[in-house]
């Protein structure tokens, strides 16, 4: 019981006596935590200020998913506090708590009633509000600060954002992945249960309804004396006290009914007990404890807080009081009398066993009384348990348990300088400790006590104080301060190659080190690089060392030196660097290669070198390689690659880069193989001569003078139909031949007109202007429409004469493909060609029956277009005819 009491106590301390902090705030601003329990994931967001609490709820929160295929979906938008019509609707939710939370989130003249200080509405319903709404899902999803996604299908993958944007496109937001492999899933992150606030009064609203929830009790201790048994008695919370302390408290003592045959127990009152009245806390009694005083101000103490100062400092005044009585009942047996919760019952016998009831009239039912068993023989003498001593220099941290507040409520500490003859107190009242931020996670108590010197033993003892006022034996353990102060940096003065495979050290120590008892050298290859040890236990009169281990002269020493005392503290030198002594120049560049744009930007590049001591690279330029190179670089550069700007317009067609490593010790390695670059060529070529053209039936001849510039590599001709009224002109080919002054233009149409321009081109791909047109049109060539092959064979069978010839137009000689005919001829022996047939351009053979004179007979055809264009005639093969 103690324990609960001393606890509250401290905690109300730590409430009364706080004031508004800077509190830390998460690194996101919105922060996002997942829940899935295998139906549903349940989204629980929280802003990590009161700013962006108000933005959020002015604008309202958007959520998106993203699903394994990437597929997003938006699937809630505009989530804002529930209106203040849906609070009053429910306001019987939660026993009313949901009323409450609507009326801080509505309603600030409540606020201003809630709580006096200086805060804005916003930060009073930020610090109230949010806390609650991490801890239950109904508040959070009222504030909307929830969501349920019902969608989901087990054994996805999906990732959520949640967003808004302010007045001003501002975007807010925050995102968490959820995997729904398996069952329930609890919080992803533990990132809400770390945010911090700060309500007003340092009490939250969760902390102020479990007050009001808790079961009251009366709760009961008890001691055993052989001649009397002592019962001490308390309300479990500062309400129930509120109710009981000025109502009296009936002690009752249950005993076996003196009627043989009754099973019934009999009650036996024993006393009344009420608090003292305030005429009873006189100077005499003062005088004989001062805790009477605490015990009276608790009781009749004016009431510092009135309703205009809010219900939270009405309570944590409240809290105090109770706190402050419980503390005085716990320490002084007369301050327990004084507040009426503690009674001596002598009528008792050595080992009986009494039962005890405490009633109260502001109990409303029986739970909420007290009661005890008691067996009347003394307690095997307690002792404070895991006390032990923390040595540090010229102190010690005297440690017990925690757990030994079971039974005490406060402790005395006391040591003895002469090795325990003698101890005296060190703290007059007990100790009590302040459970908060600071104090120790292992479940114990720590007491920090100065010494005079170390490695000097003393005698420490402590004792616990009870519930009852009485002090428990004492646990006696031995302790002394141990020295952990370092001896003094050693100051390396001289640190230096003296020869190409040995360095020396060299350093100085204050006189004062008298514990000073051995020096370590550490070395590394970088001034932040792991060291290692490369000598110890170098005696602690040494103050130099030659370090002659094989010498790389690519890498780089730094050196610490380490002094060490006789109790092993230690303190490290700075670190220095050895400039070593190196002769032998890095290899040179190799692969040197680059480009240089259009903008005349120069960037060249080689492989890295492979030295470790290589700091850096020199670049040098020169317009002619027979002049000399100019360095670019006033510092190394330690990139292997290199930009520079060039001029374009310039005699010199080519620019050269040559290139020296360097390394630490400034050893210049040789130049690089040199580069040349060519320079971009900005000056267009000049333009060619175009000639008259000529034509036949094989194509149009394009001819031309060369361009007068030595750098064109190619002649490029353009082309467009003035037969079909073409207004530009398309490249129809590219000549790489640069001495080349005529072409042929096999592509063109028959009698299609074209015209034709000629671009040079030079080997930056430059353009010259174009020549002035000229013109050309292809002969048509009859010749195309000559069938080669005509084989006429005489069918017995059908009296007639079999033709058959073989004929393909090509259609890319024409515009626009003509429709032919076919013309048959026939000539009798010596007689001119008859016409004898026409047939379509689908027709490719015949068969002439009309055979009527004897002899020779030859046939012919020719092609005749529709608009009249005929071409030459193809005879057949003779055929010898004789009419049967």
């Amino acid at each position: 019981m103690n324990i609960l009491y001393i606890r509250y106590f401290i905690v109300i301390l730590v409430i009364w006596n706080s004031s508004a902090v800077i509190y830390s705030q998460s690194t996101a601003r919105i922060v996002l935590d997942a829940e899935y329990d295998g139906d549903m994931v349940r989204l629980t967001w929280a802003p990590n200020s009161d700013t962006i609490w108000a933005l959020g709820n002015k604008f309202g929160y958007s959520i998106t998913r993203t699903d394994g295929s990437n597929k997003t979906t938006l699937i809630a938008k505009s989530i804002k506090p529930k209106p203040l019509s849906w609070f009053e609707a429910n306001e019987q939710l939660d026993n009313g708590f949901i009323y409450v939370i609507g009326k801080i989130l509505y309603d600030p003249e409540y606020n201003k009633q809630l709580v006096h200080e200086s805060l804005t509405n916003q930060r009073i319903q930020y610090d109230y509000l949010v806390p609650e709404a991490i801890r239950s899902p109904l508040v959070a999803s009222s504030l909307g600060l929830n969501f349920l996604d019902s969608t989901v299908i087990s054994g996805q993958n999906y990732t959520y954002n949640l967003s808004f944007k302010d007045s001003l496109g501002t975007l807010f937001q925050s995102e968490i992945s959820v995997n729904l492999i398996g069952g329930n899933l609890g919080p992803k992150t533990n990132d809400l249960a770390q945010l911090k606030f700060d309500p007003p009064g340092g009490t939250p609203l969760f902390n102020m309804r479990k007050d009001l929830d808790v079961l009251k009790r009366i709760e009961v201790v008890a001691k055993a004396y052989q001649d009397s048994i002592v019962l001490r008695w308390a309300p479990n919370d500062h309400v129930y006290w509120t109710l009981t302390k000025n109502e009296p408290y009936a002690v009752f003592k249950v005993v076996a009914s003196k009627d043989p045959s009754s099973n019934e127990a009999e009650y036996i009152l024993l006393d009344s007990i009420k608090p003292w009245t305030l005429e009873m806390f006189t100077p005499q009694m003062v005088e004989k404890d001062s805790l009477i005083l605490v015990a009276a101000q608790s009781l009749y103490g004016a009431q510092e807080s009135s309703d205009a100062d809010g219900l939270i400092i009405q309570h944590s005044e409240s809290v105090m009081r109770y706190g402050m009585a419980m503390l005085a009942a716990d320490r002084s047996p007369l301050a327990a009398t004084a507040l009426g919760l503690r009674f001596v019952d002598k009528n008792v016998k050595v080992g009986e066993t009494y039962r005890y009831l405490i009633l109260t009239r502001a109990a409303e039912n029986v739970m909420e009384n007290g009661n005890i068993d008691v067996l009347n023989q003394v307690d095997t003498s307690i002792k404070v348990q895991g006390f032990y001593a923390e040595k540090k220099d010229k102190k010690v941290n005297l440690v017990w348990s925690k757990l030994n507040d079971q039974q005490f409520s406060g402790y005395l500490l006391e040591r003895s300088d002469d090795r325990g003859k003698t101890f005296r107190r060190i703290n007059e009242s007990p100790l009590l400790f302040v459970q908060n931020e600071h104090s120790r996670e292992d479940g114990n108590y720590g007491f920090l006590d100065s010494l005079g010197n170390n490695y000097e033993k003393y005698m420490y003892g402590i004792r616990g104080v009870d519930a009852f006022g009485d002090i428990s034996e004492v646990t006696i353990i031995t302790a002394y301060g141990v020295d952990m102060t370092p001896p003094s940096a050693p100051a390396i003065y001289f640190a230096e190659s003296i020869t190409s495979n040995k360095i020396q050290l060299k350093w100085q120590m204050p006189d004062d080190n008298y514990d000073l008892d051995k020096f370590h050298i550490l070395l590394a290859g970088s001034l932040d690089g792991d060291y290692e040890t490369v000598v110890t236990n170098l005696a602690g009169s040494n103050r130099s060392y030659e370090y002659s281990d094989e010498i790389n002269t690519n890498r780089s020493y730094y050196f610490i030196v380490v002094a060490q005392d006789t109790a092993g503290n230690q303190r490290m030198s700075l670190p220095v660097f050895v400039q070593m002594v190196d002769s032998i120049p890095p290899a040179a560049p190799i692969n040197l290669r680059g480009i240089i744009d259009s903008m005349g930007i120069a960037t060249i590049t080689w492989d890295q070198g492979k030295e470790e001591d290589l700091v850096g690279y020199r670049i040098y330029m020169a317009n002619n390689p027979e002049h000399e190179f100019a360095q670019l670089t006033k510092e190394c550069t330690a990139m292997n690659v290199w930009h520079d700007s060039i001029e374009l317009v310039a005699l010199d067609k080519k620019v050269y880069y040559k290139v020296t490593a360097v390394d630490r010790s400034n050893n210049f390695s040789a130049f690089s193989t040199m580069l040349s670059l060519d320079r971009p060529d900005i000056i267009r070529p000049g333009a060619p001569a175009a000639r008259p053209s000529s034509s036949d039936t094989k194509g149009i001849k394009i001819s031309w003078s060369l361009s007068p510039s030595n750098d064109v590599v190619a002649y490029i001709i353009y082309r467009k139909n003035v037969s079909k009224l073409d207004t530009s002109y398309h490249r129809i080919t590219r000549i790489q031949n640069k001495v080349t002054t005529e072409w042929l233009d096999s592509t063109a149409i028959y009698e299609q007109i074209y015209e034709y321009i000629i671009k040079a081109q030079d080997r930056s791909g430059l353009l010259s202007d174009a020549t002035f047109p000229v013109k050309g049109r292809r002969m048509f060539d009859f010749a195309a429409l000559r069938i080669t092959s005509l084989v006429a064979e005489y069918k017995k069978e059908y009296g007639a004469v079999y033709l058959v010839w073989d004929y393909s137009l090509k259609k890319s000689d024409f515009e626009l493909v003509p429709k032919i005919y076919y013309y048959l001829y026939r000539k009798t022996n010596e007689e001119p060609w008859k016409k004898i047939k026409q047939l379509d351009a689908a027709a490719l053979s015949f068969l002439d029956r009309d055979l009527k004179t004897n002899g020779t007979i030859t046939y012919g055809i020719k092609i005749v277009t529709e608009d009249g264009i005929s071409g030459v005639i193809s005879e057949s093969n003779l055929i010898n005819y004789t009419k049967e």
